[in-house]
């Protein structure tokens, strides 16, 4: 497969999304950032959670409000300052810089297409036009796939938000792991193309793009302007944008938890997860696949499990498993990689996060 120097390979990541238009805000995200505004007010006059038994279905859903506005209220500043972060990541990177290396293949071009996807604020759901974008700039196989774990396994928004429901310790070996399950994955199966020969037989054609969202852009790639005022006026700017259109992703997260929290009895979680056993890890890694619906919202849901016995390898095999293999991004990279290469991706990734909560809870 050909490589592709950083002009290639940006203008073929920008043929999968279409032109930078300004920014006009729907009646949906509106309603999100009304909704996650009424629901932290909630939070701040209601009263502190009650620990009595309520009665009623009246009552069974009061409590799961207060749930998730308690836990809204928790969340919201670790999302907030990991929203910023992750925005500053995209502003002040040389994006020409690390895109031009990925073309090499080998471990470093691995290493930077890892840290790419780990700073880029791409969701599973949307990492696709992108991947095929790079695919088709000729990027080999190891570095595209270890693009494809990072991105939406780990991103600046979601280690802050788990360092802040979780702790840090926590927040740290999802980086560890992550980069280790990328990289592992991503040698094998590089050195797995280079004995099939001609790579087409192992891709599809490009998928088609899709619609640009906040959670599916690449950085264009275009040179920022030198200033600092001007920088800083962007990263106003995306911030502001990116809290307004991703405010239902992090109200969907909190309703889920609140969900578990209320409706989920505490003995079903102890018992399929809780403990330290290898069983309950390779169950939370499967758990996280048919559970997981968007980026962030795993944490929220995680911090519920946790809340109710879930052990901590456990807690991390489900913290990666969910964004590297729901079932929705499954189905969605089956329009670039053909049957075998997502069998032996799923099968690789999976085992990595069983193999990084087991080894989590020999350290915690």
């Amino acid at each position: 497969m050909q490589t592709a120097g950083a002009p290639e390979l940006m203008a073929e990541a920008e043929k999968t999304l279409p032109a930078q238009r300004r920014f006009r805000p729907t009646r949906a995200m509106w309603f999100y950032l009304a909704a996650v505004g009424v629901l932290y007010g909630s939070a701040l006059l209601l009263p502190a959670r009650e620990d009595r038994q309520v009665e009623g279905i009246a009552g069974i859903l009061w409590s799961g409000y207060r749930e998730a506005a308690a836990m809204l209220a928790e969340l919201l500043p670790y999302w907030l300052v990991g929203m910023l972060a992750g925005t500053a990541l995209v502003v002040f990177l040389s994006w020409d810089q690390l895109s031009s290396r990925l073309g090499s293949g080998g471990l470093r071009a691995s290493l930077v297409a890892a840290s790419t996807g780990a700073v880029v604020p791409i969701c599973s759901c949307s990492v696709v036009p992108v991947l095929a974008g790079m695919i088709g700039a000729g990027v080999p196989l190891g570095p595209a796939v270890a693009f494809l774990i990072a991105a939406p396994m780990l991103n600046a928004q979601s280690v802050v938000l788990t360092a802040g429901a979780l702790g840090w310790q926590l927040a740290a070996a999802r980086v560890v792991a992550t980069f280790a399950i990328a990289l592992g994955v991503a040698g094998l199966l590089e050195r797995w193309q280079s004995r099939h020969g001609d790579p087409v037989r192992l891709l599809r054609l490009p998928a088609a793009a899709a619609q640009a969202k906040a959670c599916s852009r690449l950085p264009s790639g275009r040179k920022m302007r030198a200033g600092w005022r001007d920088k800083c006026a962007e990263l106003f700017g995306a911030t502001l944008r990116r809290l307004i259109e991703l405010n239902g992703y992090l109200l969907l997260a909190v309703v889920l938890a609140a969900a578990i929290e209320t409706f989920v009895p505490e003995r079903w979680i102890a018992t399929a997860v809780g403990g330290s056993g290898a069983a309950s890890v390779v169950t939370a890694a499967a758990l996280a696949i048919p559970v997981y619906v968007c980026t962030y919202a795993e944490v929220p849901t995680a911090v519920a499990l946790a809340s109710k016995g879930m052990g901590p390898g456990a807690a991390l095999a489900y913290l990666l498993g969910g964004p590297g293999l729901s079932a929705a991004s499954i189905a969605m990279i089956s329009a670039v990689f053909r049957p075998r290469v997502i069998a032996l991706y799923a099968a690789l990734t999976f085992t990595g996060c069983v193999l990084a909560g087991w080894v989590y809870n020999r350290l915690a």
